[in-house]
């Protein structure tokens, strides 16, 4: 993932009994450290590996029930330096809307269809340090 500009690398996908099939992903930004550990996904479905940079938008695999879960789902823990931090609020951080959001957009867009429309110019740019907001303030919200 290329979230706000911060790149993620791939740092292990595997297998085991508790989580099934897994994906570990960490990234760093302005001196601070981003882990993010995804599970269950469907058997065969991670099309990642091992130190490949993922960006916005790609597929890293697909939701699945596999270890220990009783249905599909996708099983997310996210850390900054290391601290587990809630997380949508991580993801709301970085700037990536909640399922919820994205029905609400979809739900406000007119029924014709419409040519694609380029991202606006905002989005494209990295996020400076002077947007990320605290990382203090999350913990402090989170505690």
């Amino acid at each position: 993932m290329q979230l706000d500009g911060v790149p993620m690398t791939v740092s292990g996908v595997g297998k085991d009994k508790t989580s099934g099939n897994k994906l570990h992903l960490n990234g760093e930004y302005n001196g601070h450290t981003f882990d993010i550990f995804m599970c269950h996904f469907q058997n065969g479905s991670i099309q990642v590996k091992n130190g490949q940079t993922v960006t916005a938008g790609q597929t890293l695999a697909k939701v699945g029930s596999t270890g220990h879960s009783k249905g599909p789902h996708l099983h997310i823990e996210t850390k900054i330096d290391g601290r587990a931090v809630d997380p949508k609020r991580f993801y709301k951080m970085l700037g990536v809307p909640t399922v919820a959001e994205r029905e609400r957009q979809k739900a406000q867009q007119p029924a014709a269809p419409q040519q694609p429309q380029p991202a606006p110019e905002a989005a494209q740019q990295p996020v400076s340090g002077d947007k990320v907001p605290s990382l203090n303030r999350i913990w402090e919200e989170q505690d």
